[in-house]
C-alpha cells in the first residue's frame, strides 16, 4: 500500500511538473486557435494589451512565444516539425533536465542557435554542431514562398514527453522573424507561476481583464486535458490495489486467528473452567494477534522503505517513456501518508479480527477441554 500510493502520487507529480515546465501554468493565445492546429500569429500591437501580466503580483515569468510550423531537413531526410521560437530571457532551467548533449542555446549572443530533439536528430540523421536547414512558407503580396534558414544545433533534448520530442525544436525569435513578416510577433503567452499559486484562480483573473473575443486564457490542465484525465483514472488503481490489500490482509489474519484458537482450544476450555471469562478471553487472543500483525506492518514498512531507496538511486525498475512519460518508476513517501496506512491499517485489522474471536464465547469448557 505504501508502495502504490507513493509511486502514483509522485508519477503524477512528475508529470504535472514536465507539463507546466515546458508550456508554463497558464497558457494564453488568439480566440481562433483549436486544438492541435495551426495557432494564429498575433502583431505586437496585440502583445501589448496582454502586457499587464508580467506586472500580476502571483505571475513569475510571462513570455511570448511563436510558434511556427517547418520543414527541417537533414542530408537526405526531411521532417515537418514547430519550430518554436521564444525570446532571448525565455527561462530554459527547466528544459536544461532533459539536455542529454550539449547546451541550452544563448540567444543573447547567437541567435542562428537551435536545439532538437534526439527523435528529431535520429530521424533526420543530424548531430551536435551540425548545421541544418529550416524551411518556411512566407505569405506576403507576392504570394506563398519558401524561406529557409541554416541554423546550428548546440544541443539535443530528450523530455519523454513523445507527444512533444517529435515535433517540436527551439530558435530564438530573432532568426525566426527573418523569414517571417514583420506584423508576425507571437502566438502564445506563457505564464508561469509562482509556487503555491492556484492556476484557476489567476487564469480567472486574467479572463477578467482580457477581451473574450481575442483571447483564451487556459491553465495546463485545461490545454493538456487528454493527459490530466489519464493521470486521474490512475487514482481509481490505487483504491482497487488498496482494496485488495486489505481484502487479502483481513482474510490472511483471520486466518491466523482461527489457526491460534484451533491450536489453544484445550487450553482454552481448563481456562474458562477455572473461571476466566469468555471477555478475558477474547483480550487475550486480539493482544496476541495484533502483536503479529504490528510485526507484519514493521516488517512492511521497512521492505518498502528499502526497495524505495533501491529505485530511488538505482532506478532498477524501468518505464516505456513513449508511454509513460518517464524512463523509470519514481516514487517519494509523504510522512502524511505512512501514518495515515498503518494507522488505518492497524485499527482496520484489529476490528476484522474480533469476527474470528467471537468464538471463543461459543466454546463448551467440557468440549474444548477434550478437543484433539
Amino acid at each position: 500500500m505504501l508502495l502504490s500510493i507513493s509511486i502514483v502520487t509522485e508519477f503524477q507529480r512528475a508529470i504535472k511538473s514536465k507539463i507546466i515546465g515546458l508550456s508554463g501554468d497558464i497558457l494564453i493565445e488568439s480566440m481562433a486557435n483549436v486544438q492541435n492546429g495551426e495557432q494564429e500569429i498575433l502583431n505586437d500591437s496585440v502583445a501589448q494589451e496582454l502586457k499587464f501580466v508580467r506586472q500580476m503580483s502571483n505571475v513569475k515569468i510571462a513570455s511570448f512565444a511563436l510558434n511556427k510550423p517547418c520543414i527541417v531537413k537533414g542530408e537526405v531526410e526531411i521532417e515537418g516539425l514547430v519550430a518554436r521560437a521564444v525570446d532571448e530571457d525565455y527561462p530554459f532551467e527547466f528544459v536544461k533536465e532533459f539536455i542529454t548533449e550539449g547546451r541550452i542555446p544563448n540567444f543573447k549572443e547567437n541567435s542562428n542557435e537551435v536545439i532538437i530533439s534526439s527523435i528529431t536528430a535520429s530521424k533526420v540523421n543530424l548531430k551536435l554542431n551540425d548545421k541544418m536547414v529550416m524551411m518556411f512558407f512566407k505569405n506576403d503580396e507576392a504570394g506563398t514562398r519558401a524561406k529557409a534558414i541554416n541554423p546550428k544545433i548546440v544541443g539535443i533534448f530528450n523530455t519523454g514527453i513523445s507527444e512533444y520530442d517529435n515535433h517540436t525544436l527551439y530558435t530564438s525569435k530573432e532568426a525566426l522573424q527573418r523569414v517571417l513578416n514583420p506584423n508576425e510577433y507571437f502566438s502564445q503567452m506563457e505564464v508561469f507561476l509562482k509556487e503555491g499559486v492556484a492556476s484557476d484562480l489567476a487564469v480567472s483573473s486574467i479572463q477578467a481583464t482580457v477581451d473574450p473575443a481575442m483571447f483564451q486564457v487556459r491553465s495546463a490542465k485545461e490545454y493538456n486535458w487528454q493527459i490530466f484525465e489519464w493521470l486521474k483514472i490512475l487514482d481509481t488503481n490505487v483504491w482497487v490495489i488498496i482494496a485488495i490489500m486489505v481484502l487479502v490482509a483481513s482474510i490472511t489474519m483471520c486466518t491466523t486467528v482461527l489457526i491460534l484458537i484451533t491450536e489453544k482450544t484445550n487450553t482454552i476450555g481448563m481456562l474458562k473452567a477455572m473461571g476466566a471469562t469468555n471477555g478475558e478471553m477474547q483480550r487475550l487472543f486480539l493482544v496476541q494477534a495484533s502483536k503479529i500483525a504490528i510485526y507484519g506492518l514493521l516488517f512492511g514498512n521497512l521492505l518498502a522503505f528499502l526497495l524505495g531507496y533501491l529505485q530511488t538511486k538505482t532506478k532498477f525498475i524501468k518505464l516505456d517513456a513513449e508511454t509513460y512519460y518517464l524512463d523509470h518508476v519514481v516514487l517519494h513517501f509523504k510522512l502524511n501518508h505512512v501514518i495515515l496506512i498503518n494507522v488505518f491499517s492497524i485499527v482496520l485489522i484489529i476490528l476484522i479480527m474480533m469476527i474470528p474471536v467471537s468464538i471463543i464465547s461459543k466454546l463448551n469448557p467440557i468440549k474444548s477441554i477434550r478437543f484433539n
